[in-house]
């Protein structure tokens, strides 16, 4: 696989997430009424969506935030079964981030999609009865929050906040919780709930030591949820925490390339400003036409953001993030 991430601008303090207040994605469409919902960090799924295509790990499998949000929408009909007679989901929150797909011009890599959605529908029914079915839910890589967090050793914030794997697992439980009312009352939660499951699995994986600051984070996602306020996991620049854990195996052959080429390019001319400049968006231009004449990407290889374009095409820090996170797949065995 080839990465390439081209960057020209100055730098610049831009904001962090909030709950409420985001600019939806103007995309000549109506945006539906799951897209309006809340991914893990607080934005709606349509802004957290429409800034990179969908993408897929080394088994074809549907990951990014495209595969958070269509495992979300699949996780919206099964705890409510009755979404059909709901105002504005007539058409299935998975059709809707299906539909949503075409209109931002990723309609070529709508089979991910699709696929995907039957592949968690059977993962979801298969959970049934798991004390951690909260767990079985998919992070952004695409792994279940279970194996993402269970090889992970927790780790704190200068808060003292849980950040990393962890502190996104239980910022996701208190968004479900909040989202979906009647979690109490769905066989796969009412015992513990969402963010008790997550708590569980801490304490199962010899965790005891971060209970108190999980019990902190959970509490704080909670009360800014209420508040419409920054998200205490994702209040400050957010990187996933990273980890080893022990092979499955060792002495395999090396993983074969996939072939798959990515480019994010970033310019910022900071128009209308004292500090505005001249050539950043014609180099973020001229290095598309470089990768695609020589190098062979096409469109759905790239991410272009430049401040000439508004919504999920202009370089906020939201997107620059989405962007950088499309970037590298997921690691393969081997």
């Amino acid at each position: 696989s080839s990465l390439v991430s081209i960057a020209s601008f100055r730098t610049a303090r831009l904001p962090s997430f909030r709950i409420e207040g985001l600019r939806e994605a103007s995309l000549g469409c109506c945006l539906m009424a799951f897209l309006q919902r809340l991914a893990p960090n607080g934005q709606k799924w349509s802004a957290y969506c429409a800034a990179v295509p969908p993408a897929s790990d080394g088994e074809g499998r549907l990951v990014g935030a495209w595969g958070e949000c269509m495992n979300s929408a699949v996780v919206f009909e099964v705890c409510n079964p009755d979404w059909e007679s709901m105002p504005g989901f007539q058409d299935g929150p998975a059709g809707q981030v299906i539909d949503f797909c075409n209109s931002c011009g990723f309609g070529a890599l709508g089979h991910l999609l699709e696929a995907g959605e039957g592949a968690m529908h059977e993962e979801l029914e298969a959970s049934r009865g798991d004390p951690y079915a909260f767990l079985q839910h998919r992070a952004r890589n695409g792994k279940t929050w279970k194996d993402y967090c269970g090889p992970m050793e927790p780790a704190r914030d200068s808060r003292g906040f849980i950040n990393g794997a962890w502190g996104e697992c239980m910022t996701a439980a208190v968004i479900f919780e909040h989202q979906n009312r009647e979690w109490s009352r769905l066989p796969n939660y009412m015992e513990d709930g969402p963010a008790g499951q997550v708590i569980n699995f801490l304490l199962e994986c010899t965790h005891d030591p971060y209970l108190d600051a999980m019990n902190q984070t959970e509490a704080a996602s909670h009360e800014a949820f209420d508040r419409n306020q920054h998200l205490p996991v994702f209040e400050d620049v957010y990187q996933p925490s990273f980890g080893t854990h022990q092979a499955d195996s060792i002495g395999g052959p090396p993983p074969r390339p996939t072939g798959r080429k990515k480019a994010l390019l970033i310019g910022c001319n900071y128009q209308g400003t004292k500090a505005e400049l001249r050539g950043c968006i014609n180099d973020v231009h001229t290095w598309q036409d470089l990768l695609v004449q020589e190098y062979g990407f096409n469109d759905l290889d790239m991410v272009l953001l430049t401040d000439d374009q508004h919504g999920p095409k202009r370089p906020t820090l939201a997107n620059m993030r989405q962007g950088l996170q499309w970037l590298p797949p997921p690691p393969p065995p081997g």
